[in-house]
């Protein structure tokens, strides 16, 4: 018995892939758990549909692009709209939550109801 969770980065997405050594075993743990609460929420199993053979699609035009703008020549490649009195600590990074302190201000999230995956 194998399980792969899947995820985008370290999040996951809320749904996995189970692989049983039989169908007869994968058959009788979606009868069992599907419609079942696990961890608050209620889980749906199903025995997973091999995928449908396709017929080839036809190959598309690229996409056209229009003309290509010209380079201002009074910009540099670094600090094209940055001022010259701005310096390093006027720009703040771009990552997540991790220079804005703790979410003291806010009073909690509310629990979300539990969602149907398909």
């Amino acid at each position: 018995v194998r399980a792969d969770i899947i995820t985008r980065g370290t999040r996951s997405l809320g749904f996995g892939f189970v692989v049983y050594e039989t169908l007869a075993h994968a058959e009788n743990a979606a009868d069992t758990f599907n419609k079942t609460e696990l961890g608050g929420r209620t889980i749906n199993v199903e025995v997973a549909k091999p995928k449908v053979e396709r017929p080839p699609r036809e190959p598309r035009e690229p996409r056209e692009r229009g003309p290509r703008q010209p380079r201002d020549e009074n910009k540099d490649d670094f600090s094209a709209e940055a001022d010259a009195d701005t310096d390093a600590a006027d720009f703040r990074p771009r990552t997540g939550r991790s220079n804005r302190g703790p979410r003291r201000n806010r009073k909690p999230r509310e629990p979300r109801e539990p969602r149907e995956f398909r």
